[in-house]
């Protein structure tokens, strides 16, 4: 995981293009969970990349620092609030994300909510990612 080339990771907008096409199959009995793994992990890279990109930071400070977030969270909600909607949840919640994301960098929106900052939604990103790659392994518990 450590060795991530920025270079070969396919960017956000692509990521958000293969969740929506992930989303359809799943839907429509194409594909099966296992099968949505590659793509959770492609998001997250692709997250991981861009936060190592825009903080000029390690990638073990990033992984810690989305550990460290994902302990909390999941601590507040329990571990039940990702298996309620499955893989299919956690793509509508990375999908979320993405669109907050683009919008705010994109189109150079004035970001309102101000206790969140562009670097906490990449963090979700990678954490919502990481469930998705648990639950197609079948280890969310």
């Amino acid at each position: 995981m450590a060795n991530i080339d920025v270079k070969n990771i396919s960017d956000i907008e692509t990521c958000d293009k293969d969740l929506q096409n992930l989303f359809k199959n799943l839907i429509l009995g194409l594909v099966d969970f296992k099968s949505a793994k590659p793509t959770f992990t492609q998001t997250k890279n692709t997250a991981l990349a861009e936060l190592v990109e825009r903080d000029k930071t390690d990638l073990e400070t990033i992984l810690t620092k989305a550990s460290d977030i994902a302990i909390k969270k999941n601590n507040d909600y329990g571990s039940k609030n990702i298996l309620k909607f499955g893989i299919i949840g956690i793509i509508v919640r990375i999908g979320d994300k993405i669109s907050r994301y683009q919008n705010l960098v994109n189109n150079k929106t004035a970001q309102l909510v101000q206790d969140e900052k562009i670097e906490d939604t990449l963090l979700d990103i990678v954490n919502y990612a990481t469930y998705g790659e648990m639950l197609s392994d079948g280890i969310w518990e």
